[in-house]
């Protein structure tokens, strides 16, 4: 993004924020995104996924701030149901992969980790669609010694996620383009 595009952005907007975490959700390339925000931008939140097939789940409230799950419910479902990402669930005692019944048990893990009762739910990068190589690659390697990071830290296939990153980019410009132009 240019620095006269990035400098149109107002850090205020809930709007821009919004487009700045989550253009490649609200765009249809992404199944899920995490976005950060003051409680009271709630009603604003909601106003901006009116007609999208986005869907809101908040994970956390804390003084005020809310982190809230962004997700494509047709999306995250399929996803969820691949063989390989439900065999990954099981194995993390998930009894089912419905989506629903995974953002229930993810929440209740999520809220158990900030409680700091429970080490960091890695399968938050199955949620939002990380390829099952790059979420196994990053437990099994701590977060280190990864091929790219982007929107996340790739483990496997670096060429096909770089190509993807950028479409994710090219889709924030747009959208910002559209709300500060």
């Amino acid at each position: 993004m240019s620095t006269e595009l990035a400098n149109k952005i107002d850090r205020n907007n809930v709007r821009h924020m919004m487009v700045l975490s989550c253009a490649p959700v609200l765009a249809g390339l992404k199944i899920a995104s995490l976005f950060v925000t003051r409680a009271i931008n709630y009603e604003e939140v909601l106003n901006v996924l009116k007609g999208t097939e986005v869907e809101i789940m908040t994970l956390s409230n804390n003084n005020g701030m809310l982190t809230l799950l962004l997700y494509n419910r047709k999306g995250l479902s399929k996803y969820l149901n691949k063989n390989m990402i439900a065999s990954f669930l099981r194995k993390l005692e998930y009894e089912s992969t419905d989506v629903d019944a995974v953002l229930k048990e993810f929440s209740f893990r999520y809220s158990l980790y900030l409680m700091e009762r429970m080490d960091f739910p890695h399968e938050m990068g199955i949620i939002l669609g990380y390829p099952l190589e790059d979420v196994n690659g990053f437990m099994c390697n701590g977060g280190k010694n990864y091929l790219y990071s982007g929107y996340w830290k790739v483990y496997g296939r670096s060429q096909a996620a770089k190509r993807l990153f950028r479409e994710y980019d090219k889709a924030t410009e747009r959208m910002i383009k559209e709300l500060v132009e």
